[in-house]
C-alpha cells in the first residue's frame, strides 16, 4: 500500500502534467490533420478517467515491482498516444499498447488487495477498450483513418457515460 500522500499526489500530478504536456506537443505538431479534433477529444476524455483511475488505485495498490512495470508501460504508452496525436496508424497503436497495458496492471493486483469486484470489473472494462482499441487499428489500416477516430472517440465516449456517470467505477 502507498504510504505517503506525497507519493501518490507526485504519481497523480505528475502524470497528468506530463500527459497534458505531450498531448500539447503531439497536437501542436499536428495542427492540420482532419484526425485531431476526434484524436484530441478521446485523449481528453481518457485523462479523464486516467485521473480518475490514478487517484483511486494509488490508495488501495501495493508496491511491487509488477506495479512498477506495469506503470512503466502504461506510461509509455501514454507519452507514445499523446506525442502521435494527428498520426493516426501511430495513434491507434499506441492507443492498443495502452489497453494491452491496463488490465496487466489490475490482473497483478488480484489476490493482494482486498477489492477483487473492483478489479475484476476494471479488468473486464480494460480488456473492452483492448478490443476497441484492436477494432480501430484495423479499421484504420484497411479502411479510414477518419471514421476509426470517430468510431474511437463516439464509442469511448459512450462508455464513459457509463463509467464515469449512470455506473461509477472509480469509487470503493
Amino acid at each position: 500500500m502507498y504510504d505517503s500522500g506525497m507519493d501518490r499526489t507526485l504519481k497523480l500530478w505528475g502524470g497528468m502534467i506530463v500527459f497534458l504536456g505531450v498531448g500539447l506537443l503531439g497536437a501542436l505538431g499536428h495542427a492540420s490533420s482532419m484526425l485531431l479534433l476526434p484524436e484530441v477529444l478521446f485523449y481528453l476524455l481518457l485523462l479523464v478517467h486516467t485521473y480518475l483511475s490514478i487517484e483511486l488505485f494509488t490508495r488501495i495498490e501495493d508496491r511491487h515491482y509488477d506495479q512498477l512495470i506495469a506503470d512503466l508501460l502504461l506510461f509509455v504508452s501514454y507519452v507514445g498516444l499523446g506525442l502521435s496525436l494527428g498520426t493516426p496508424v501511430s495513434f491507434f497503436f499506441f492507443n492498443l499498447c495502452l489497453f494491452v497495458a491496463a488490465p496487466l496492471k489490475y490482473a497483478f493486483l488480484l489476490g493482494r488487495i482486498p477489492h477483487p469486484i473492483l478489479l475484476r470489473r476494471k479488468i473486464v472494462i480494460d480488456l473492452s477498450g483492448t478490443l476497441l482499441a484492436t477494432v480501430v487499428l484495423g479499421v484504420a489500416i484497411f479502411s479510414s483513418a477518419l471514421v476509426a477516430a470517430w468510431l474511437l472517440t463516439i464509442l469511448f465516449a459512450l462508455a464513459s457515460v457509463r463509467y464515469l456517470i449512470t455506473h461509477p467505477l472509480y469509487r470503493l
